[in-house]
């Protein structure tokens, strides 16, 4: 496994990160509505930058700085910073690949199989697993 690689993000990684968002929304109900056009909702206006992780070519997270968000956010962040509101940034679209669901089960990998006296009780939530 190669390290991760955090990048600029390229207009040919639009596609994998519309397919993670699906997944985050899926996993952890992020963006709390879901966008019918996932391209606009993955290109905020303005942005300062925006960033991705990688690794082993595949998408793992993404975020953009943006330079607002609701005047509201903004006065009572500047505030507590001491700092004008236009000198700073907002993070937005940040969501990174959820982990695997805990009832999805390892591929078999070389060696015996378990001894049935290796067997365990399942947990109330294990069992509940389809």
């Amino acid at each position: 496994m190669d390290a991760m690689l955090i990048r600029p993000r390229r207009d040919g990684d639009l596609t994998a990160c519309a397919g993670l968002v699906r997944e985050v929304h899926a996993a952890d109900r992020y963006p709390r509505h879901l966008p019918a056009d996932l391209t606009s909702f993955l290109r905020p206006a303005d942005p300062y930058g925006i960033w991705v992780a990688e690794r082993d070519g595949e998408i793992l997270g993404h975020i953009a700085l943006v330079p607002r968000s609701v005047p509201a956010a903004m006065e009572l962040a500047a505030g507590a910073l001491g700092r004008r509101a236009d000198q700073l940034a907002v993070v937005a679209r940040l969501f990174v690949s959820p982990p695997p669901s805990p009832c999805t089960k390892p591929a078999a990998g070389p060696g015996p199989a378990p001894s049935p006296s290796a067997s365990r009780t399942e947990t109330p939530s294990e069992s509940t697993c389809t």
